[in-house]
Formats: C-alpha cells, structure tokens, sequence
C-alpha cells in the first residue's frame, strides 16, 4: 500500500521511522529495498535524530554516512573525561559536523575569562566510493596513521582510543624540543617552562599510545544552595584553571566541586572543596572581612544570613603526589549564578570560578 502513495510521501512517511526499522523495510522486496536508498529519506533522519545538515555530492552519500558512521557511533556523541592521564585528565567533545564525526580535545583556557582551546583530535568519515569507515588522526603529538577506536556498547559509558606505531619525537631533540614547545604554549600560553608544566608534558606524552574516557555526566540533582549545579572553570595558582563539577556529592551530604581536571596536589576525580548541608549563609561584618585574622575570629563564632552570599566550607589540600590529604577551613563566595569563589583560609589563597557547561555542550 504504501508504494501506492506520492513518491514525496512515501519519503516522508519512512522518514519518520527509526533507522532500524527503515533497515528492516528494505529488505521486504526490491521496490522497498530501491525506496529506503533515496539519499532524501537519510537527510532527514540526519536532521531529525542528530540535528546535522548534510548534503549529497557525487563524493558524499548521507545514507552511507548515517548507516556506517552516524548510527554506530551515535553513543559517542557528547562529552568524555579521560580517565588514564594521571593526576590531569583531559576533556574530549564528540560532536557531528556535515561529513564526518570530530573528535576534539578541549584544553581549559590560560586566563579565567577566555575560551577553551578545541584541538581536533580525530575525524571518522565514509564517503560514498569507501569500502570501510576512515579514522583520521589530528594529533600533533600522537603522529600515526594505525587508529583504534573502541566506541561505548548499549548502555556503556566508556570509550578507548588506541594509536599504535607513533613516531618516537625523541630520536631528534629538536623535534621533541618543537612539540613540548607547542604543547605548552596551548596550556598555558607565555609562561615560560617550569617543572609543572614539564611534568604535565612528560606524563601526556608517555600515554599518548591510549585514551581511555568516561561519559562526563551532565545531569544533576539539585543542591542546597542558592546556585545552579554545573560545570565551572577555576583558577588554582600555579597549576593554572582546572574544571571542576559543582554537584551532590552521593558519599556525604552537601555540596561538593569535585574536579573533571585535576593537578599533582590534588587529582582530577578527587573533590576540591565541600559545603555541608547544614551551612548557612554567614552575616560577616565589613571590618571582619578586612584581614584574615579578624575572619578567622569571625568563623570562630560566626552569626548568619538567609541569603545568597558566604558559606564555610571545607577545601582539599595535599603534598605533591597526592600524598597527605586532608580539609582545612574555608569559604564559598556566591557572587551570582555563574560566579563564585572558594577562600582557602589557612593557605590566604582565593580561587575563582565561572560557569562553562554552556561552552562546552554547544553543539552537541
């Protein structure tokens, strides 16, 4: 009955099936089979399932495109914390672009107020004269033409990329000398080479033979204060701007920034600072905010406030290596919805953070 109809709505009836189930037509008979090829049926799906414009040429075939590449890979899609990167992690964004998927690694911004650096990592394409899916490798520092990719199972949360037979930098010093270089300069602009920025160079090029990551989680329950839960950017002194999840902590009540990137001090994973449940706001008078010790005194017998503004907190500190954790005193400042501040009191140090899940989900 359906070959019956308008071929024009015989497109737009299949169009408005599951991809599966347009697979399953097909194979009723030859006409159904010739009908479930028009490139028309796959441009929409494309649009409708994963909003991607795509467009046939003799060279690119949206079906072949959606088929091969676009549903198979449809659970990569989104945002990836690197999980085998000691102490750092990293940040990975899988997105849909007009012929092909981009993988791209998203390198926090030198200065709070800046924007990510997106490295193109990856790109997974088959057009239309291809046998197989294509894997191309971006990588500067990972240089190999022999790429794995892993992609997440139904209902899995992981994804493993490996690259195997990667030009050794370190036959010719003058090459290894051009990729830490480059490397440094994109994580932390002018600075010049210090040993953290040598360690976080050392350890990303020794496990540049494998990329192992986690679905970012990008839901979250709501937190007893008054601002949003989310993905902030933080300013955590010689270790540069970390991100870190302002979310519930499931291991103890309140509110916890736990970081999605981390440093030698304090890993990525680990949390940053929490505030209990049973915080209030604090009421601190002006000449108590002067200096450190009159806020000391204050917090010794603080008085509150039921507004947005100030709260004790707790902050995680450690030796080198995460070795000798523990929390000591702090403050958590709210400024607004997407400012805050965490004071950490006995260090006289004060770290502050911004708001960037919209930055980093546009697109996806």
């Amino acid at each position: 009955m359906l070959l019956e109809f308008p071929a024009e709505l015989q497109v737009r009836i299949l169009s408005n099936l599951p991809a599966p189930d347009i697979s399953t037509v097909s194979q009723v008979n030859q006409s159904f089979h010739k009908l479930c090829q028009e490139e028309t049926i796959w441009l929409n799906l494309a649009w409708k399932d994963f909003k991607v414009k795509l467009k046939t040429t003799e060279e690119f075939s949206p079906r072949i495109f959606y088929q091969s590449v676009l549903y198979p890979y449809r659970k990569a899609l989104g945002l990836w914390q690197r999980q085998n990167l000691k102490y750092y992690s990293s940040i990975m964004k899988v997105s849909v672009r007009s012929d092909h998927l981009l993988f791209e690694e998203m390198i926090p911004p030198v200065e709070l107020r800046e924007q990510f650096t997106f490295l193109p990592f990856l790109q997974v394409y088959r057009n239309r004269l291809d046998q197989t899916i294509k894997v191309k490798n971006l990588s500067k520092i990972a240089l190999s033409n022999q790429v794995k990719i892993i992609k997440p199972v139904s209902g899995g949360d992981n994804l493993t990329v490996i690259i195997s037979n990667i030009e050794d930098h370190t036959m010719n010093p003058s090459d290894w000398r051009q990729v830490m270089l480059d490397f440094i300069s994109i994580v932390a602009g002018g600075v010049e080479i210090n040993d953290l920025l040598l360690m976080r160079f050392v350890q990303t090029y020794h496990s540049r033979a494998l990329y192992s990551y986690s679905k970012l989680n990008l839901s979250w329950p709501e937190i007893p204060l008054p601002i949003r839960p989310g993905i902030f950017v933080g300013s955590y002194g010689p270790h540069g701007v970390e991100v870190i999840n302002l979310t519930r902590d499931s291991s103890r009540p309140g509110t916890c920034g736990v970081k999605v990137t981390g440093d030698p001090n304090v890993p990525f994973g680990q949390v940053s600072f929490h505030i209990g449940s049973g915080e209030q706001c604090l009421r601190i008078p002006r000449e108590d905010q002067e200096n450190l010790p009159n806020l000391v005194s204050f917090l010794e017998n603080p008085t509150f406030v039921q507004y947005q503004g100030r709260w004790m907190c707790e902050c995680q500190v450690a030796q080198h290596g995460f070795r000798d954790p523990s929390f000591i005193p702090g403050n958590f400042i709210i400024f607004n919805q997407d400012e805050f501040a965490v004071l950490f009191i006995e260090l006289a140090s004060i770290s502050l953070f911004r708001r960037v899940t919209p930055e980093l989900t546009r697109g996806l």
